[in-house]
């Protein structure tokens, strides 16, 4: 298939830039910067941790070193 035809699917050039939009192309499922943030957002929302991340061993028990691990 060409890249103009129906159902192709887009290549990035090599670099990985979105040569639209100027930056790395954020969709991708391997954008490790990208995904770091989603799970920092889930796990603020979910356990309530706030933006400076100061209450974040207390909130999440995982990451308390001095508390045993707890089952989900």
């Amino acid at each position: 298939m060409d890249a103009g035809e129906p159902g192709s699917v887009p290549q990035l050039p090599a670099g990985g830039q979105d040569p639209v939009r100027g930056h790395p192309n954020r969709d991708h499922p391997y954008d490790v910067v990208a995904d770091m943030c989603a799970t920092i957002n889930y796990v603020r929302d979910r356990y309530h941790v706030n933006l400076s991340g100061s209450n974040f061993a207390a909130r999440v028990q995982q990451a308390d070193p001095h508390r045993r691990p707890h089952g989900y």
